[in-house]
């Protein structure tokens, strides 16, 4: 088949976003297809970037356009530089105006709008280009779109909708107007509700990452979505290099997460909680000398709010943004992987790539705020990958004092029947014949 994949996440853009639609490209040309990549443009001197091959498909990035070129180049240039001191420092009061950006800097990243999530988007014409783009070179079997952001799916429905493609297959990493944390922007939800009807309506088939989040799609627009989950690309591990990521540093008990932070949803604080229980109790402050939390990330939303709230800024370091190979090793080598995530508004689905990153590394995994009955509590449980607190402060204070009294426990041997269903190549090549199936079911 001649295949189309539209995606604004992708190598060597350092995100885990970008490895699903990298697996397709990747496993479905090995498969022998015909597989061309339309994305935004991307920083290749970046000296964070993720090394791609691209050896068997071809990738288009097109800009923009005109100004939207250089705001978009100004605020990814500018936007999350993580602060790197375990402690807040003082500064003095911004200006007016200075608190003025800032306030609406906060209330755009918070409801996800010019942030890759909501509408509008500085991608929103772009999608226009790679539309056009996508007319003029071929007429294409199959176009596969993934969300976020939406504009990926906008701009295959205008390739479907004028018979440049045959079939569409639209995919959710997250759901879009019922996103659980980026609640859009006020005035315009009711248009992105709309929006969304409209273009789904012409997809040809949905795909998504978890079962809840395939029922929640299927309520919403009366059409099944197939779930393939995310995943985890086995040969990673195998290239990294044998050198410890801590040494030469002090020795540790260190918790590692690497991730956004997010206040109510992927939020620290009862953890946070538990170690100021620690520490005004007989010892603790002794017990606690052992421990070294790290947040590795450039999207650190309110964390140092957060630790300044709970005084734990003695355990706390925040790493900031780090290659994808420092990430790695930092999961191989921690002695706890921290998982956060919540069941707010009853999403209890969100498998991020992220989680199969960390049973593959065989470090133990503490999920905090989601519940065993959650999907990624679930998988965590079945799997052996360590422990589900959600919210259970109690129980977080209690794991921790054992955890520094007794040391870390040796690397979880993980069930290896459930890791080898998520390997990237599997599970792009399952989507394949799921599409082929449908496709098949299509014609005449």
């Amino acid at each position: 088949m001649r295949i189309l994949i539209v995606t604004s996440f992708f190598p060597p853009q350092n995100s885990i976003a970008s490895h699903r639609p990298y697996s397709w490209a990747k496993y479905w040309s090995r498969a022998g297809h015909q597989v061309t990549v339309v994305t935004t443009p991307k920083r290749h001197n970046d000296p964070m970037a993720m090394p791609m091959d691209s050896a068997g498909f071809t990738v288009v990035e097109l800009g923009y356009g005109g100004l939207f070129d250089k705001l978009v180049a100004y605020y990814k240039r500018n936007k999350g530089h993580a602060q790197t001191a375990s402690k807040p420092t003082s500064v003095s009061k911004p200006g007016f105006f200075k608190r003025l950006f800032s306030a609406l800097d906060q209330y755009r990243s918070r409801r996800g709008f010019f942030d890759m999530r909501r509408f509008p988007d500085f991608s929103h014409f772009w999608a226009g280009k790679a539309a056009k783009w996508a007319s003029q070179n071929a007429k294409w079997d199959l176009v596969v779109s993934t969300y976020a952001p939406y504009t990926a799916h906008l701009a295959a429905y205008n390739i479907r909708k004028n018979g440049y493609a045959d079939f569409w297959v639209a995919d959710y990493r997250d759901l879009w107007t019922d996103d659980h944390i980026f609640k859009g922007m006020h005035g315009v939800v009711w248009y992105e509700s709309i929006l969304e009807k409209k273009l789904l309506k012409l997809a040809d088939l949905l795909t998504t990452v978890s079962d809840p989040l395939g029922k929640k799609l299927q309520q919403r627009f009366g059409k099944r979505a197939v779930v393939i989950e995310n995943g985890y690309e086995p040969s990673d591990l195998g290239v990294l290099p044998n050198e410890q990521a801590f040494a030469g540093l002090p020795e540790k008990i260190r918790l590692v997460y690497t991730g956004s932070i997010y206040k109510s949803t992927r939020d620290p604080s009862p953890l946070f909680e538990a170690i100021a229980r620690i520490a005004q109790s007989d010892n603790g402050s002794k017990l606690l000398e052992k421990l070294e939390i790290l947040f590795v990330g450039g999207n650190i939303g309110l964390l140092s709010e957060l630790v300044s709230q709970y005084q734990v800024q003695p355990w706390v370091r925040l790493e900031g943004f780090v290659t994808r190979t420092r990430a790695l090793m930092m999961q191989r080598d921690a002695d706890v992987l921290l998982f956060l995530e919540s069941n707010s508004n009853g999403v209890d689905g969100i498998l991020t790539g992220k989680i199969f990153e960390y049973l593959s590394s065989g470090t133990e995994v503490w999920a905090i705020g989601v519940t065993p009955e959650s999907t990624p509590g679930m998988l965590i449980n079945s799997s052996g990958a360590g422990l589900v607190f959600g919210k259970d402060v109690d129980s977080i204070q209690t794991r921790l004092v054992k955890l520094l009294n007794d040391g870390p426990a040796p690397k979880n041997q993980v069930d290896l029947s459930i890791l080898k269903r998520y390997t990237r190549e599997g599970l792009a090549l399952r989507m394949l014949d799921t599409i082929a199936s449908a496709m098949q079911k299509t014609q005449p």
